[in-house]
């Protein structure tokens, strides 16, 4: 990671793989002419908030939008960061109780970056929360059949535009235009569902006609 990512030092790391909003992750920031990993909560919470208990959780921050809103326009132009990650889950909705968990991953991607932004808010006591959120899009044509929105996922060759510190919004607009749209996904255990469960056995794949996959129990029903 510490290479596809040009990181400074290489981060020392345990692998997740059932990883929630509210949550710390990984996420690279430009530190001058150096990259660097940093911790941050997943679910951005503006400089601005006067209590961050009493803010709707803000994990994903729509593309489209992402500039009109005062809680993100500032994060959009001057802390952008990319978030790390292989794959990640989206459910196919079935009915109010049916939903299948898919792991997706861009074609030919074992590692990727999320395109993010971050903030950093401060308590009167002099606390500090740093968080973050993940920028979204319309589906591509492998996802839609899946879920309407996807995560926006930046190739290689973008990540030094992204995290540079004096990018216009038009320049930002035209990198964002370069995101990934050719995904694979396959089916996995209704197990992701759970956070009591944080090992591999919750990215991998099963036959959908399994007695644990919904789409085999919608067909009981």
């Amino acid at each position: 990671m510490a290479a596809f990512f040009k990181l400074d030092r290489a981060p020392k790391l345990q692998p997740r793989y059932n990883v929630p909003p509210t949550s710390k992750v990984g996420v690279v920031l430009q530190d001058g002419s150096k990259r660097r990993l940093a911790a941050c909560r997943w679910g951005i919470v503006p400089s601005w908030a006067e209590d961050p208990e009493k803010l709707p959780l803000m994990f994903n921050a729509r593309e489209e939008t992402i500039f009109e809103k005062a809680s993100l326009s500032a994060s959009i132009l001057y802390r952008r960061c990319l978030i790390p990650a292989n794959s990640f889950f989206e459910w196919q909705i079935y009915d109010k109780k049916q939903r299948q968990p898919f792991l997706i991953q861009p074609k030919g991607m074992p590692l990727f970056g999320f395109a993010g932004i971050w903030d950093c808010w401060r308590s009167i006591e002099g606390e500090n929360i740093y968080s973050t959120a993940i920028i979204t899009t319309a589906a591509s044509q492998d996802i839609q059949s899946l879920h309407h929105r996807m995560p926006v996922i930046l190739p290689e060759k973008c990540f030094s535009d992204w995290l540079a510190p004096s990018l216009d919004s038009e320049k930002i607009q035209q990198t964002l235009t370069n995101k990934i749209k050719n995904f694979t996904s396959y089916p996995v255990s209704s197990l992701v569902n759970s956070l009591k469960n944080q090992g591999p056995e919750t990215t991998q794949e099963i036959d959908p006609n399994s007695s644990d996959s919904p789409i085999y129990q919608k067909r009981l029903l």
